[in-house]
């Protein structure tokens, strides 16, 4: 599995930096809008403590999706 960057938590937020392109195919704002309520809460740049694990399984799943498209090639 590929790591999906490091994350950085000030605080009471996470910060996904050297991002994978995995993480490029989240549209953020949905993501936002269905973990927390508002399009504007979560962002790569701004993950809260409380989301922290789901964003972090969220791109786990991707990362093995991502590696099993490129084993069937």
């Amino acid at each position: 599995m590929k790591a999906f960057g490091r994350l950085n938590r000030p605080s009471d937020t996470l910060t996904i930096t050297n991002s994978n392109p995995v993480s490029d195919i989240i549209k953020w704002s949905e993501l936002s809008r269905k973990l927390s309520g508002s399009d504007n809460s979560i962002r790569p740049n701004k993950i809260p403590k409380k989301y922290e694990k789901d964003i972090s399984s969220l791109l786990k799943a991707l990362d093995k999706w991502e590696d099993s498209l490129t084993k069937e090639d």
